[in-house]
């Protein structure tokens, strides 16, 4: 799968265990407390006879609309520098139903933009990929 995190940087999603291409900050690493963004995130249902769901969600100060730990995204944010493809897999405890989605987030992120799609099978895989949080807004049925 390859996801958009920038107009002019691709990142290939590697499989659990795989390497990734940038990794995020390892123990004992400094990474900025003072990091700031915004981000418009969004779930597009391939199936259009249901709307999508957007929130807003903001850093340095927490905040926005967004359902979900927001003081958890923004550290998962910080220690990638607000790339989103490069947040650490969460243990997905999915089930195998199929509601494909797009996930979307466009934003900035210490002043420099920050885009992010990738399709997946449903809501909770879209979540895990991303950590357990940036995309845990969805609520089908």
């Amino acid at each position: 799968m390859i996801v958009t995190v920038s107009a002019a940087f691709l990142v290939t999603i590697p499989a659990a265990g795989a390497a990734e291409s940038k990794p995020p900050a390892q123990a004992g690493e400094t990474v900025a407390s003072d990091s700031s963004g915004s981000f418009l995130l969004t779930l597009v249902p391939d199936d259009t006879t249901i709307s999508a769901a957007t929130v807003t969600l903001s850093c340095g100060p927490d905040g926005g609309d967004h359902p979900a730990d927001v003081a958890a995204i923004c550290r998962q944010l910080t220690a990638v520098d607000g790339h989103i493809g490069l947040i650490p897999e969460a243990v997905p405890f999915c089930s195998k139903e199929s509601f494909p989605l797009m996930a979307r987030a466009q934003g900035q992120w210490n002043g420099e933009q920050r885009r992010f799609e990738a399709d997946y099978g449903n809501g909770c895989l879209a979540k895990a990929a991303t950590g357990g949080y940036v995309f845990d807004f969805w609520r089908f049925g």
